[in-house]
């Protein structure tokens, strides 16, 4: 993520893919996710 975050200009977006080799993580995460209709448009109003 350093060298993504060093090219990354202001405003630009960084997008991570990794296995969860564990599962999605907690009820609370998922759901974050789950409701949105756009996962961009929930990041760009955060």
């Amino acid at each position: 993520m350093t060298a993504a975050e060093a090219v990354c200009k202001e405003n630009e977006v960084i997008i991570m893919l990794a296995e969860c080799s564990d599962g999605h993580g907690g009820k609370g995460f998922y759901n974050t996710f789950a409701r949105v209709e756009k996962v961009g448009g929930y990041f760009i109003q955060r």
